[in-house]
C-alpha cells in the first residue's frame, strides 16, 4: 500500500464509506502505532479516544483537510495527562520515524496484512511464528506476513479453520471471528464461524473465549467447545461428550503426527510436506523404526523430540534438514 492509498482509505474512513477490509487495515496501523507506549487504559472508550487524535494527527501530516464535523466529548472519554503526554509523544512518532517513507518502508519490511481465500479444498498457512493453520473451504484468513517481536499475534478468520498455534508464553496468539476473540498461548483448537453463530473446540491446550465489548467469558480445556449465539448473545459451553470427534475437525489436514513403528524416511517425508521443508535422512538411518506422537507440535519441538528418541543430531541449513545418526539394516 502507498502513500496515496493511504490517504483514500483514510479520506474513506473519515467519511464513514470504507469496506470492512479497510476498516481493519487502518486499525491494525493505529494499533501497531499505540503499542509503542506502555499507557494502560482504562476502558475502550479512552483507547478510542486517542485512536481519534492520531487518526486527525494523521490526516494533517497526509495533507487532507480536516473533517467539518462537530464532535460532542462523551463522559469518560476524555485523555488523562498521561495520556495527553503519550499522545504528543505518538504524534510525534507518526511526523517522524512513521512518516510516510518510514510507514511504507514498514510494510516491506512484511508486517503487511495479507488475506487469503480458501477456494474449494483445504489450505494450509504457515505463519512467520510457526504456527499451522489449516482453513477449510470457502473460508478466508487475515494475518500479518511478519509479526512484530513484542505484543500479541493476531488474526482474523472468516468460515472454518483448525488452528496449531506455536507456544510463546510472551505473546497471547488473538483468533478474531465475528463477534468473539479466541486468545491462546499455544494449543490446538477449531473454529467454525456461521451465521446462527460462531463455534470454537479445543483439542489441546486451554483457550479464553470472549464476546467482544463485553465480559463474557467461557475458558476451555481439551475435548470442550463453545457456541456463541449472537441472536441472544450467549456463550453456551457444550459437554465433552457431545462435542464433535476429533478425528472429524482434523480431517483432511496433516494435523495427526501419531507415528507407530514407522520408518525415519516415512517420518521425514511427514515432516517435509507438513512443514514445506526438505528433509533429508543420512545414511541408512532412513531405516530405524520409530514410535511416538509428534502431533500438535512446531517443526523446532518436531525435530528435538525426534533426535532425542533416535539418540540422533539434525542439522538446518537454508536448502534443507539433515538427521544424522544410527545406521539400521
Amino acid at each position: 500500500m502507498n502513500e496515496s492509498t493511504f490517504k483514500e482509505i483514510l479520506d474513506r474512513l473519515e467519511q464513514g464509506i470504507a469496506t470492512e477490509e479497510e476498516k481493519k487495515l487502518m486499525e491494525a496501523w493505529l494499533d501497531n502505532v499505540i503499542m509503542t507506549t506502555s499507557e494502560t487504559f482504562k476502558n475502550k472508550a479512552e483507547k478510542q479516544a486517542l485512536k481519534h487524535k492520531l487518526r486527525a494527527s494523521v490526516r494533517k501530516e497526509a495533507g487532507l483537510p480536516e473533517k467539518e464535523t462537530t464532535h460532542r466529548r462523551i463522559p469518560g472519554t476524555y485523555i488523562r495527562k498521561p495520556l495527553r503526554l503519550a499522545a504528543s509523544l505518538l504524534l510525534l512518532i507518526i511526523a517522524g520515524y512513521f512518516s510516510w517513507t518510514a510507514y511504507t518502508g514498514f510494510i516491506a519490511a512484511g508486517y503487511a496484512v495479507v488475506r487469503t481465500l480458501s477456494g474449494d479444498k483445504i489450505s494450509k498457512v504457515l505463519l512467520s511464528d510457526g504456527s499451522i493453520i489449516w482453513l477449510k473451504p470457502q473460508s478466508s484468513l487475515s494475518y500479518p506476513r511478519k509479526f512484530r517481536e513484542a505484543g500479541f499475534r493476531e488474526v482474523t478468520i472468516q468460515g472454518e479453520a483448525l488452528f496449531e498455534v506455536a507456544k510463546k508464553a510472551d505473546q497471547p496468539f488473538i483468533v478474531r471471528a465475528n463477534d468473539i476473540t479466541t486468545t491462546v498461548l499455544g494449543t490446538s483448537f477449531h473454529i467454525k464461524t456461521q451465521t446462527a453463530g460462531t463455534e470454537v473446540a479445543v483439542l489441546t491446550g486451554k483457550v479464553k473465549v470472549q464476546v467482544n465489548s463485553t465480559d463474557k467469558i467461557v475458558e476451555l480445556l481439551p475435548l470442550e467447545k463453545v457456541i456463541y449465539a449472537p441472536a441472544e448473545g450467549q456463550l453456551t459451553k457444550i459437554a465433552r461428550e457431545e462435542v464433535m470427534p476429533v478425528a472429524e475437525l482434523v480431517a483432511g489436514t496433516e494435523y495427526d503426527m501419531n507415528f507407530e513403528n514407522a520408518t525415519v524416511s516415512d517420518l521425514a517425508k511427514r515432516i517435509s510436506d507438513k512443514f514445506d521443508v526438505k528433509v533429508r535422512v543420512a545414511g541408512n538411518m532412513g531405516r530405524c523404526l520409530i514410535t511416538a506422537d509428534f502431533t500438535d507440535q512446531s517443526l523446532q519441538s518436531t525435530l528435538e523430540m525426534v533426535t532425542e528418541v533416535l539418540n540422533a543430531t539434525f542439522e538446518v541449513t537454508k536448502e534443507e534438514v539433515v538427521l544424522s545418526g544410527q545406521n539400521c539394516q
